[in-house]
């Protein structure tokens, strides 16, 4: 399944199970919807147009990220993100926000 979230951050998760899993938190303004996804521990590649970042997950999803819009969300799914950060994920594991340009430089 391909995911377009119209905003999206990457979250980088804290589980000493997981070392370097990196998640994306979309957000659509339509419905004010969200979606966390199931994590990646390798790097996006950049679409071929250049306009995307193209981040297979775990589950076999692909989400297909606008360059532009990182750090782009409504005030709803942004309320919805900082409650994620503060509470961590359903199973407990801490996720801390990261810049995608940072994970990008450790390559």
């Amino acid at each position: 399944m391909i995911f377009k979230p119209e905003g999206w951050v990457v979250l980088k998760s804290k589980s000493e199970e997981n070392d370097n899993l990196y998640l994306i938190f979309g957000s659509w303004k339509e419905g004010e919807r969200w979606r966390l996804s199931s994590g990646s521990k390798s790097l996006p590649h950049l679409s071929d147009c250049g306009n995307y970042w193209i981040w297979p997950q775990l589950s076999g999803s692909i989400y297909e990220l606008p360059v532009d819009e990182e750090s782009g969300y409504t005030f709803y799914t942004g309320a919805v993100l900082d409650d994620l950060l503060a509470k961590g994920y359903r199973d407990g594991t801490q996720l801390k926000l990261i810049a995608l340009k940072d994970i990008m430089e450790d390559k």
